[in-house]
């Protein structure tokens, strides 16, 4: 629109800026935008949306996705210029009065409360406001970009006296001097009733308000200054220092609030928030070093007698005032910080009327519904809930004029003074009351009666109760009931109240607030004042205390203009609060523990920082955040230019390189983000983002880019893009099918134009399948990936594609060719992963990405699947990753259009940023480690194995190892060649960082090139052969000794057998042989009988 050449059939027509005053393009009688110009206060436009009346039912999104931040910027409008309230001077608003700007000849009318709206544009301007029977009124004002300026008027009826009687107690003329002007309130301080001799005395109250503007307007606070006439005693009783424990009535009270600011003039201001029904005024006291002035502490308000016969809490408050003077005259330390710190708004009664009206010893103090102002916060219900309302208190929903005087002036107060923490005090109890005081069914920041800030509320009320003697007990007043524990109580779970005030500032104006009860009687004897100050002091000093246990901040552009209209999320390990910031200060109670908290403003790239907040501590902290980045398409040149670009912005955490070229000789280009870039630095996991396997889907390589730009634009400025990015190296390739892409055309969102390479081939089916069986020729893209993942030690990616809307895992083939599931060993980590990027996607999760065509009606189980189970297909690279690497990928189709139109990829990234950046956090999930020899040297290409884990990894150069493993306890080996293995046990918790391990690997005792025990055995072996050997020669030897040679039946002794072997055969065949015997018998042979 903004070019202004909207149709190209109508080739003349031009519209300069996209706008056109409608009778300069053609005339149209009877308009209805000149209508409501004319007869009303309304500004009407026509928008022109496009240029087919009835256009195509598949158009629709396009049309919405374009026109969709105009129409909310332009109904944004409305909140601009002049806005305010004229009343009389009773306040009561003046309905129909007319409201003129100098210059311009258009006049509105107030509604009929006296409310009035003028749209101008940012200027200096002159506003006159008249009405029938009124004097009018004319004040001049400075209006700003940003939110509407505010300017109230009051008008004087015609013929009223300047000066009201002298009766003291009348509300008196105001001369208001504006100087510039402010959203404020002005308050009075009123004299009270006195008989004494009068003189007329001059009060001068300044009071400040931050309002949230452009930066066009000056920093520096700005004032209405308002001077009053009033009536007051020419003396005032003095007060006696000695501490009196008294109970005070109106009069006594105002004499001495005065008294002490008297006493205490430079940590107090008194003033008047306005006057009661019975004309009484209603008293605040400022209590900081140099009050009324605009200072970055924080406001903290404490309010009695919400009740008129309810008077404790009321003589509660005075005494604390009366404690902080003296103790800060008396240089007390605690004090002195305190005031020094803190901004104190007291009022000590809000019912001033009834507490006239109250009696001593009146425990109970019974009241009339319509007589309590505790339960006269009126706000809006829904329809639902206001259905269920008792009568009595629905009443007040006919008029909000029914709303009490004393009420509506609390609620400007509190409106006015920005607290961070509000409290009041009451008697009939003893307990810390915190919100709900009510059961809610439809409302993001309460479930039932527990609000998001539960924890927050509980540690505020723990503060009390914990501190005070008794409460913390539990008791309450009536011994026989259950009692609350810890002495505090969610309100609704306690007794149900409609329209408390702290429900009210809660749900309102996100102000937390607690109701204490300090005394179970309402109206104690004078004597017991003593008991309850001493028993309440710590705790209220302690809760007061609880003031500065906040996150503190700024909320600025990167070129440090303040941004004054954001939303900010704050979220906890249990719950998540969500802020409509209407200025550039950010101030918020916050329970301890750890938050990230996170910043949006429209046109401009949310922030997120994390802060740690500690008991009674500030946390602060400094937004700076970067515009929208524009939504284009990159064709490769444009692309490498915008790569340099952010290269050259970002030189201390980026390195942009080539990995190889595509068949057409582009560069296929990585850009690698990192503290440290281009060094792999030990302990530090890698991780990839792949985009465009497919060169017509084209939605992952613009969101790579958008991703890149913003890590760059972030860092330093983002804690979490910071701690990302100092502990982690990361890798983008944006598009490996470069080729594909230049043949693609915008706008086709099915065909497959593109799909495959300059060679027609599909680069995610030509790595090296699982089941093939012969050998693939290997395009080019296809080698330079793999020659990468091969280099760098991976542990995570993701491939980037289009079509769907779903994350899909391996194995991505069926051995079978058929779509059924094929899990790996870590199926359990695959599912993991998807499933923490589907949910972190607005709608992936729900599994149903309801793409036009055949696919229509396919469905996702959590937004994942496994790939071979939704269609088998050989090939592909994360199959090949998971096989051949240590790494894990998974696969994320970002959309139903494969090659969308420009004006649609910011939806994509509104959608995908998040995803995408939480996703490289999983990177430092599971166990990690380094594996070491035993002189403390690295082991690269260690072996880690999970029990029970088909599926090991290996440790990188530096002998760092990471696994990804989704929470359990695990046993984690590690191995390497002549080394011993070590087998540790390893828990991983869900939510945390990689539970560290670390492996000594002691050599193996080896004896020529063998396990010293495989030696032991192996020689007590040959020990026992040699022995055996010898035992069996022995035996032998024994055996032959023992031998029996026969010979003829003698045997041979040893003589016979030495001289057998003295002589050669020859000689023994020489000797004769004689026979000594003298007779010739036949000798008689013995032979020796073996046994």
């Amino acid at each position: 629109m903004g070019n202004g050449r909207p149709c190209s059939g109508y080739a003349s027509e031009y519209f300069k800026d996209g706008i056109t005053n409608g009778a300069e393009w053609y005339v149209v009688m009877g308009g209805m935008q000149d209508y409501n110009y004319i007869h009303s206060n309304c500004l009407e436009l026509t928008i022109e949306m496009s240029c087919v009346k009835f256009p195509a039912e598949s158009k629709l999104k396009t049309y919405w996705d374009a026109h969709k931040v105009s129409l909310l910027t332009f109904m944004s409008q409305v909140h601009t210029g002049v806005k305010g309230v004229i009343r009389n001077d009773l306040g009561a608003g003046i309905g129909r009065a007319t409201v003129s700007v100098s210059g311009i000849r258009h006049n509105i009318h107030s509604a009929d409360d006296g409310d009035y709206w003028r749209l101008v544009v940012p200027g200096t301007y002159t506003i006159t406001i008249s009405a029938p029977g009124y004097i009018s009124a004319t004040n001049s004002v400075v209006v700003s970009s940003g939110l509407a300026t505010e300017l109230n008027f009051v008008l004087k009826q015609v013929g009223q006296p300047s000066l009201a009687p002298a009766t003291v107690s009348s509300l008196q003329p105001t001369t208001t001097t504006v100087s510039s002007l402010q959203p404020a309130a002005t308050q009075v301080l009123f004299p009270v009733e006195t008989q004494l001799t009068t003189q007329e005395t001059e009060f001068s109250q300044q009071s400040s308000v931050l309002l949230p503007t452009s930066s066009a307007v000056p920093s520096s606070s700005t004032e209405i200054k308002s001077t009053v006439k009033i009536q007051v005693p020419s003396q005032v009783p003095s007060v006696d220092s000695t501490v009196h424990y008294s109970q005070h009535n109106y009069q006594q009270m105002t004499s001495f609030l005065q008294e002490q600011a008297s006493k205490c003039p430079s940590i107090t201001k008194l003033a008047s928030i306005g006057t009661s029904r019975g004309g009484k005024p209603i008293y605040s006291l400022e209590m900081t070093e140099n009050p009324g002035l605009m200072q970055r502490k924080p406001h903290v308000g404490l309010v009695g007698s919400l009740q008129g016969t309810d008077i404790v809490g009321k003589e509660l408050l005075l005494k604390l005032i009366e404690y902080l003077c003296n103790a800060y005259q008396q240089k007390e330390a605690s004090i002195t910080k305190l005031v020094q710190t803190t901004v104190l708004h007291i009022v000590p009664a809000v019912d001033v009327d009834g507490n006239e009206k109250a009696a001593e010893g009146d425990c109970s103090g019974t009241l009339d519904p319509k007589d309590d102002l505790s339960r006269s916060f009126y706000y809006n219900l829904t329809q639902k809930e206001q259905s269920s309302l008792p009568k009595n208190i629905a009443e007040f929903l006919q008029s909000a004029a029914d709303e009490p005087q004393e009420v509506k002036l609390v609620k400007k107060w509190m409106k006015n003074n920005s607290f961070a923490l509000v409290a009041d005090f009451s008697g009939g109890e003893m307990v810390a009351r915190y919100p709900m005081s009510i059961h809610m069914t439809e409302s993001d920041a309460v479930k039932d009666s527990v609000t998001s800030d539960d924890g927050l509320f509980k540690e505020l009320a723990l503060s009390f109760s914990k501190t005070h003697p008794t409460m913390h007990l539990g008791h309450g007043c009536n011994e026989s009931s259950a009692g609350f524990t810890d002495g505090i109580v969610n309100g609704a779970q306690w007794k149900e109240l409609h329209y408390t005030m702290q429900d009210y500032a809660y749900l309102t104006l996100d102000i937390p607030q607690l109701s204490f009860f300090i005394s179970c009687c309402k109206y104690p004897p004078a004597t017991e004042l003593e008991n309850i100050w001493e028993a309440n002091r710590e705790p209220l000093l302690a809760f007061v205390g609880k003031a500065h246990q906040a996150v503190q901040g700024v909320l600025h552009t990167l070129d440090h203009r303040p941004l004054n209209s954001t939303t900010v999320i704050i979220k906890g390990s249990k719950s998540a609060i969500v802020l409509k910031q209407n200025g550039a200060n950010l101030y918020r109670l916050l329970s301890k523990g750890k938050y990230k908290i996170t910043a949006h403003a429209l046109g401009y790239s949310s922030v997120t920082k994390e802060v740690t907040i500690n008991d009674g501590l500030k946390a602060d902290i400094m937004f700076n955040l970067h515009e929208k980045p524009r939504f284009t398409h990159h064709k490769y040149a444009a692309m490498e230019a915008f790569l340099r670009d952010v290269s050259s912005k970002c030189p201390s955490i980026t390195r942009l390189y080539s990995i190889g070229q595509t068949v057409q000789y582009r560069d296929i280009w990585v850009m690698e983000i990192s503290d440290n870039p281009g060094v792999h630095e030990a302990g530090e996991p890698e991780f990839s983002y792949v985009g465009g396997l497919h060169g017509n889907e084209v939605v992952g390589k613009e969101m790579l880019l958008l991703m890149i730009q913003h890590l760059c634009l972030s860092y330093g400025k983002d804690d979490l893009v910071t701690r990302l990015v100092n502990t982690t190296r990361i890798h983008i390739m944006p598009v490996l099918n470069l080729d594909g892409y230049e043949l693609a055309s915008e706008g086709d969102c099915s065909s497959n134009k593109g799909r495959n390479n300059a060679r027609d081939v599909d680069i995610n089916s030509n790595f090296p399948g699982l089941y093939d069986t012969r050998r693939k020729m290997h395009e080019a893209e296809t080698n330079a990936m793999m020659k990468w993942i091969q280099k760098y030690p991976f542990v995570l990616s993701a491939s980037l594609h289009g079509g769907s809307l779903v994350a899909n895992f391996p194995f991505d083939v069926h051995p079978q060719g058929r779509a059924l599931p094929n899990p790996t060993p870590d199926d359990d980590i695959f599912r993991y992963l998807a499933t923490t990027y589907a949910n972190s996607h607005p709608s992936m999760h729900y599994g149903k990405p309801l793409c036009p065509g055949p696919s229509v009606g396919e469905e996702f189980s959590k937004g994942i699947t496994n790939g071979a189970a939704w269609r088998s297909s050989g090939g592909g690279m994360k199959d090949y990753i998971y096989q051949n690497t240590n790494c894990l990928e998974i696969g994320i189709h970002m959309g139903c259009c494969k090659f969308p139109y420009a004006q649609e990829l910011e939806h994509h990234w509104k959608e995908h940023k998040d995803p995408l950046f939480f996703f490289v956090f999983q990177v430092h999930r599971g166990v990690k480690g380094f594996v070491y020899d035993d002189t403390g040297s690295p082991i690269p290409n260690a072996v880690i194995s999970v029990k029970e884990r088909d599926h090991d990894v290996t440790t990188a150069k530096d002998g760092d190892f990471w696994r990804i493993l989704t929470p359990g306890a695990y046993q984690i080996t590690a191995s390497a060649p002549g080394r011993e293995k070590v087998t540790l046990d390893a828990q991983v918790h869900p939510n945390e960082p990689a539970t560290q391990v670390k492996f000594t690997l002691r050599k193996k005792n080896l004896v020529f090139g063998l396990p010293a025990a495989v030696m032991v055995g192996i020689s007590a072996l040959v020990t026992i052969v040699l022995v055996l050997v010898v035992v069996g020669l022995w035996r032998l030897a024994r055996y032959r000794k023992q031998l029996q040679v026969r010979r003829n039946g003698y045997i041979m002794d040893y003589e016979q057998e030495r001289s057998i072997n003295s002589f050669n055969s020859k000689a023994l065949l020489n000797n004769e042989y004689s026979d000594d015997t003298d007779d010739d018998e036949e000798d008689i042979i013995l032979e020796n009988v073996r046994r």
